[in-house]
């Protein structure tokens, strides 16, 4: 089956952004990398692990609010805009916030049954939409069955469906520097899979096209301390799983050595006392570790649904910010 180039009709659709040559990618990995190593939360980062859990995607604050990742979502736009541009109906465009993910070699991918991803949270004539980018320089898949996002109006979170036999499905390849851009109510699944070598870097990446000139979360305080965002299907990211505190603890207590004592707290597990970071993590400025350089309001205005902006180039040498309109 060919792959997908019609989002309104098949519900997903994968684009090579013009301005991510393969230097620029390698240049973006390797930042991304960095970042991560220099997170401010962390005493000693150990073997590039800095969520539990095989899934990797991460819940510290500063992977929402580095310098990269801001970067990052500046530039999509101008590549993503001009695909959801023709389903907007006069409607604004709003980006979401979503996670980093590292996950490194060994790590165990547990699969996820087929769902649909919703964001409880939105108008009725909301479309919201998901997706990531690669950096790795190897490609990416995305199992779903497309089409499947037709005829769903409700947005009820995180939602499981069976799938029949006959059902149509499609892996979805994303190359390296390519995004891949789907509605959340698409019938999706996570597939177990090996990890390479390099291990698999990604940001997720969320949009929102919407009626409305609120955005879908209150982010006042989450950007003016750091803070950890909800995500679009209204959770909270976690650094592990209810199996680490309950099962796993000595699992959990090694991997809460490599923070900083700021971000630990004492609690009593089965008995016994431990010293564990939190599961939902509080924002930089509640943790009293460095902050990153405050938001401009400019940068902020990806955030809030509009349909101007004033971004940063892709890969302008010096840096410069040229206005992208999304409206007609």
């Amino acid at each position: 089956m060919s792959e997908p180039t019609n989002l309104s009709e098949d519900g997903v659709i994968v684009i090579n952004p013009v301005w991510m040559k393969e230097n620029i990618r390698d240049r973006l990995r390797g930042e991304f990398v960095q970042t991560c190593r220099d997170f401010p939360e962390f005493e000693k980062p150990m073997d590039d692990v800095y969520v539990l859990g095989g899934f990797s995607a991460l819940g510290n604050p500063a992977s929402f609010h580095n310098p990269l990742v801001r970067k990052l979502r500046e530039w999509v736009m101008w590549s993503v805009s001009p695909v959801l541009k023709p389903l907007a109906y006069g409607r604004n465009l709003e980006q979401v916030l979503d996670r980093m993910m590292y996950r490194t070699p060994g790590k165990a991918v547990a699969s996820e049954s087929w769902h649909r991803d919703e964001a409880p949270l939105a108008q009725d004539d909301d479309d919201i939409f998901g997706g990531w980018i690669n950096l790795d320089d190897t490609d990416h898949y995305f199992s779903c069955i497309p089409g499947s996002h037709k005829g769903i109006s409700k947005h009820s979170g995180f939602g499981k469906e069976k799938v029949a036999d006959t059902e149509i499905k499609q892996k979805i390849k994303v190359p390296p520097g390519h995004i891949i851009i789907f509605f959340e109510r698409i019938l999706h699944e996570v597939n177990k899979s090996k990890v390479p070598s390099k291990g698999i870097v990604r940001l997720f990446l969320g949009w929102r096209l919407t009626s409305s000139s609120n955005s879908l979360y209150d982010l006042t305080d989450i950007f003016q301390d750091q803070g950890v965002p909800r995500l679009k299907s209204d959770q909270i990211p976690a650094m592990y799983s209810i199996y680490h505190r309950n099962v796993w603890v000595d699992m959990l207590e090694r991997f809460s050595e490599t923070f900083k004592k700021n971000c630990i707290i004492k609690c009593n597990i089965k008995g016994k006392e431990v010293s564990i970071i939190q599961n939902h993590m509080p924002s930089l400025k509640s943790l009293g570790v460095p902050m990153y350089k405050e938001y401009t309001l400019r940068e902020l205005s990806i955030y809030i649904p509009r349909t101007q902006w004033e971004l940063e180039v892709p890969c302008a040498t010096p840096t410069r910010v040229e206005t992208l309109v999304f409206s007609d």
